[in-house]
């Protein structure tokens, strides 16, 4: 494999596991009889779905709440991690994901969290760990997902070949996971492995809409591959959709139409 890559900057992904619950008001649900339990649950529930929604303010109070009523719940440890993360407070983040894993040991979205966290402040094989402990759990339901971010772990590490491994478990676990096969088609696109390059592409298209960076490769995939009308095809989506990206800013100084 090469040493050169060029990898797209994807977000480590977050997992937010619990259903959304509707809330029509900003006050505390009121639940005459319900146990510290229960209220830390629905309180959890209701600051994921605003953590979502981006109402960073509104997931801090309800979680907040949770954790009031139930300072042991760990879900709502996890949840209040992931707001303290997006508000750029990374001490506060870990030491409630940290609280999280100690009350759950066997919480995977947790550790697939704690360690999306420790990647993104350059702590890999710290991350690696924790991806590592979330998929040995039988019952996780999204192995691909820390695979996947296990991958990018990797890349953010400069290391390409185990970062390979890790997108090729995710898509043994599943055949559809959007961030797996867009890196796939990067990985074979750097190893000049066209048409490889070409099948995960394809298979990404199947399952997840178009992004700027996944445009911009497919563009140059078939102008490898010699395609002319797949160049053409992609490039109109790329500046008809994303005018002002940078992928687009390349586009038009490639020449390539």
């Amino acid at each position: 494999m090469k040493n050169t890559f060029h990898w797209f900057s994807i977000s480590v992904l977050c997992v937010l596991q619990l259903a959304c619950v509707t809330d029509t008001s900003n006050d505390p649900p009121v639940m005459p009889g319900a146990t510290a339990n229960q209220l830390a649950s629905v309180n959890t529930q209701l600051g994921l779905g605003y953590l979502r929604n981006g109402q960073l303010d509104l997931a801090w109070e309800r979680l907040n709440t949770a954790l009031q009523a139930d300072p042991g719940y760990a879900t709502a440890h996890n949840g209040i991690a992931l707001v303290y993360d997006r508000l750029n407070e990374p001490v506060k983040a870990e030491k409630h994901f940290k609280r999280a894993i100690e009350l759950n040991p066997s919480d995977s979205a947790a550790q697939t969290n704690y360690g999306a966290f420790l990647c993104k402040y350059g702590r890999i094989d710290e991350g690696e760990q924790y991806f590592l402990k979330a998929v040995e759990n039988p019952l996780y339901t999204k192995p691909a997902m820390a695979y996947s971010n296990a991958g990018l772990c990797k890349l953010r590490g400069a290391d390409p070949s185990a970062a390979e491994g890790y997108f090729r478990a995710a898509l043994r676990a599943d055949p559809r996971f959007p961030v797996a096969l867009l890196n796939m088609a990067q990985i074979s696109f750097d190893d000049q492995a066209f048409m490889a390059a070409r099948a995960y592409m394809q298979r990404y298209e199947a399952v997840s809409q178009h992004n700027p960076r996944s445009l911009w490769l497919g563009i140059r995939i078939e102008e490898m591959l010699g395609d002319k009308n797949a160049v053409s095809s992609f490039a109109m989506l790329l500046r008809a959709n994303y005018p002002d990206s940078p992928e687009t800013q390349m586009l038009l100084e490639s020449g390539m139409k």
